[in-house]
């Protein structure tokens, strides 16, 4: 039987929470935010690639594979910003060795493989910063030109019927009692929603270069799950984007309280952080950045909103009156959970 749903949330998450609703025929009204303000997934590198979640490894399996196969599936179509890319990932020493053998997905057709010593460049060895480098991994995964899968996304929701709302959402009773149901895709901004302690922000903040200047293999330094400075390549055609910071934020409600006038604003990296990113990346590449004056590149930042040391939250609200479906919560690994998020979703709604 058809459903009337209300997702509230425009970003991968609610995006492809709204899309896996349709598709079983339900009646879907997404509503956001005009500004999206402080956003996660407009910014984000975008690359599938399981890492530093707060996860068993059965739900990880649970949320990443069917997004893995739901990327691959999107391929078909020629302008989802989509390709398949080589990559590698480093390993330094502050990952522990069992983390560095084989990973459960393997077994899809990424092409994986282990690193030889060999293939590991001895500079990386060398440089504290990013080493000493135990291990490595070759690999090729799906890369995500992310403003262009957004729009493809929306696109997919309007062709079947979905409708888009521009509205900041500040509370649950503002949405009309005819919704059977309502699905919370909010990311950082459910702290003004829902009551959850565990909820904190962690600002990214990464450098876009035009065009593949350093090649088109996505390089990943793992550093460990507790480093604030991840480093990453990642190529996608007609940009590059470089990686990043963890730097949390404390006042997380503050924050996002800052923009609810509806006004447009953009984070922007410190020099500092655009500074540790270049060297990073220089280091992990062996290529000089070109960022010569004049040259077309920016920095821009965005909020990982994640639950501390929890797994995202995808649970019906105990504590509701009203049928809420929460979706959140997922920090860097939206782009790579995003489709078995809202399948998980889905599943938690059908049984009411």
């Amino acid at each position: 039987m058809s459903k009337k749903v209300c997702v509230v949330g425009s970003g991968i998450i609610g995006l492809g929470s709204a899309l896996r609703f349709l598709r079983s025929g339900h009646r879907v009204t997404m509503v956001s935010s005009p500004s999206h303000f402080m956003p996660t997934s407009p910014v984000s590198a975008a690359f599938w690639f399981p890492y530093a979640c707060s996860l068993s490894l059965e739900q990880e399996i649970a949320l990443a594979e069917p997004t893995y196969l739901f990327l691959k599936e999107c391929m078909q179509s020629s302008d989802t910003g989509i390709s398949l890319r080589k990559g590698r990932a480093y390993f330094d020493e502050t990952v522990e060795l069992a983390e560095t053998t084989t990973p459960w997905w393997a077994k899809l057709d990424t092409n994986f493989r282990h690193l030889a010593s060999t293939e590991i460049p001895s500079v990386l060895g060398e440089d504290q910063t990013v080493g000493p480098i135990v291990g490595g991994w070759s690999f090729e995964v799906p890369v995500i030109q992310i403003p262009t899968f957004l729009t493809w996304l929306q696109r997919e929701v309007v062709a079947l019927g979905g409708e888009v709302k521009e509205h900041r959402v500040t509370s649950f009773n503002e949405i009309d009692d005819s919704y059977d149901w309502i699905v919370n895709c909010t990311g950082g901004w459910a702290t003004h929603l829902t009551s959850d302690p565990v909820l904190v922000g962690f600002q990214g903040t990464v450098i876009e270069l035009p065009g593949e200047p350093l090649g088109e293999t996505l390089l990943f330094l793992e550093k460990g799950k507790s480093s604030n400075l991840p480093t990453y390549i990642v190529p996608q055609g007609s940009r590059t984007i470089l990686g990043g910071t963890l730097k949390p934020v404390t006042q997380l409600g503050e924050a996002w309280q800052t923009g609810s006038d509806g006004a447009k604003q953009q984070w922007v990296g410190t020099d500092e952080d655009v500074l540790g990113i270049i060297e990073r990346c220089q280091i992990v590449s062996g290529k000089p950045i070109p960022l010569a004056p004049g040259s077309s590149w920016k920095s821009k930042a965005g909020l990982r909103p994640v639950r501390s040391h929890s797994p995202p939250r995808i649970e019906m609200d105990s504590n509701s009156q009203r049928m809420i479906v929460h979706n959140y919560g997922h920090g860097g690994s939206g782009v790579t959970f995003f489709w078995g998020s809202a399948q998980a979703a889905y599943d938690l709604a059908q049984p009411c």
